[in-house]
């Protein structure tokens, strides 16, 4: 069974998704390797909040779990136009390649709106899929895509960190 995390970063008319895949098999022990990168006082590994250091070694754990990340990126549209956009066109895919559970990083009063979104679309394709919402705290897993959206929407030289480590499988572009 695989699984995808999602979450979103936005910089500047781009809004990028990434949904990082996983197989629920090795979850335990990914789950378990990120906890152990939590500093005293944390609650969560946030990417924006990590010293360059932290960040590389945030990514390491990434590219020796092998988890397989697919980045969006929208633009030209307005964000909620760009996510649904986004997820129109990539849950399909997902699921085609075998994801069957989508874990999406909550966003408060956007969480209703991306369940009709997901619903809608799972739907118009004949598709089946679980999903829900979690907030970072609760699924560490959620980290992940968190850092790697971070990293390709800052600037060449993270995007190329991603690249160096093998942690873009593919970067689907769509225009408004």
């Amino acid at each position: 069974m695989a699984m995808a995390y999602i979450d979103e970063s936005h910089r500047s008319g781009k809004y990028l998704i990434s949904a990082v895949v996983t197989l629920e098999s090795r979850q335990p022990q990914l789950r378990a390797d990120l906890r152990r990168l939590i500093l005293p006082g944390q609650q969560r590994v946030h990417f924006v909040n990590e010293s360059d250091r932290r960040k590389k070694q945030i990514l390491d754990v990434a590219a020796e779990s092998s988890v397989k990340n697919e980045m969006w990126t929208a633009t030209g549209f307005k964000q909620n136009a760009a996510r649904i956009a986004i997820f129109e066109a990539m849950i399909p895919l997902l699921v085609r390649d075998g994801v069957d559970r989508f874990i999406v990083e909550s966003g408060g009063a956007q969480d209703k709106k991306d369940r009709a979104v997901l619903a809608g679309t799972l739907r118009t394709h004949g598709l089946s899929a679980a999903y829900r919402h979690a907030r970072p705290q609760e699924e560490p897993l959620l980290w992940l895509p968190d850092a790697l959206a971070w990293c390709f929407g800052r600037n060449k030289q993270w995007r190329s960190e991603l690249y160096r480590r093998g942690l873009v499988a593919s970067h689907q572009r769509i225009r408004a």
